[in-house]
């Protein structure tokens, strides 16, 4: 009897485990459908571009969106500063540049490369090639900072301490002697008043060129390189009676209405003018009596 009824008690708790694990497995599956139909339509909602856009996690996942693409933004307009920065090989591209992107850093090689494109009588007006030989010997310059527009420009360098170790600053009329020069202008050379006293054909400006003393003559060819790549175009040269910041302003025309202006130290004008003693003569008595006017 007993047997009996320890079977009878066995087979009914399977029956009760049966029932059970029936029971768990439904409401387990009960609960993955569940999730897989909350995942579904959640899925579905976000994917249905005319849902109404609320709730914190569209904000979170706008923010993320937002802020990969300013980053994004930030890095394309960073890599092209960069590109742009490193193809800058003359003052003009410089002072554009530095227009658009405000203050910039120049490593001192890049710097040399554009100062060096100035010619040799202007580099002065930035910096004294005596004492960038200074520097380079002494290696103190680690950065270069530039900023300013066509109205200012300003030009520090740096040691690696941040420390100035040079600084320059060049005014409005500075400015444009270093972007204007060798420049073609709109400019009718034979009616402007301030070329009316010195103004010469090209066959006379050549038989003066001729006339200068080797070295000068070189000097000539270097710094005025429209002599040596459209030289044939001159009509005729008007050397202006007014100083541009201790330079001389010399135009060379091209046609009635087009000229190449270039800026020219006083001894390179004297030393041209110098086979025609009168114009010499008043040439030096002028810059005499304005440097007299000046003070």
């Amino acid at each position: 009897m007993s047997a009996l009824l320890a079977t009878y008690q066995k087979i009914v708790r399977r029956q009760y485990f049966l029932v059970g694990l029936m029971i768990g497995l439904v409401l387990l599956g009960e609960m993955a459908f569940d999730i897989v139909e909350r995942a579904i339509g959640r899925y579905l909602v976000w994917q249905n571009a005319g849902r109404e856009k609320i709730g914190r996690s569209w904000e979170q996942a706008q923010q993320r969106g937002t802020a990969g693409v300013q980053l994004e933004s930030v890095t394309r307009e960073r890599r092209r500063q960069a590109l742009e920065l490193e193809s800058i090989s003359n003052f003009e591209e410089l002072v554009q540049y530095v227009e658009t992107n405000q203050q910039t850093i120049l490593p001192p090689s890049q710097f040399l490369q554009i100062y060096h494109q100035l010619p040799y009588f202007l580099q002065p007006l930035l910096f004294n090639p005596d004492s960038l030989v200074t520097d380079a010997r002494t290696q103190r310059v680690a950065n270069v900072v530039v900023d300013g527009n066509r109205s200012g420009f300003k030009v520090v360098m740096l040691g690696a301490d941040n420390q100035t170790v040079r600084r320059a600053s060049l005014s409005t009329e500075q400015m444009n002697l270093l972007i204007n020069y060798g420049k073609e202008r709109n400019l009718n050379v034979r009616s402007e008043s301030r070329f009316a006293n010195y103004f010469f054909s090209a066959g006379e400006f050549w038989d003066l060129f001729e006339s200068l003393p080797p070295l000068r003559r070189r000097q000539f060819i270097q710094e005025v390189t429209l002599l040596t790549e459209s030289a044939g175009e001159i009509t005729g040269v008007g050397v202006s009676n007014q100083y541009t910041n201790e330079f001389v302003e010399v135009a060379f025309a091209v046609s009635s209405i087009r000229a190449y202006v270039y800026y020219l130290p006083e001894d390179y004008v004297m030393d041209l003018l110098s086979p025609d003693r009168e114009k010499a003569y008043e040439f030096y008595r002028l810059r005499r009596q304005q440097i007299f006017d000046n003070r």
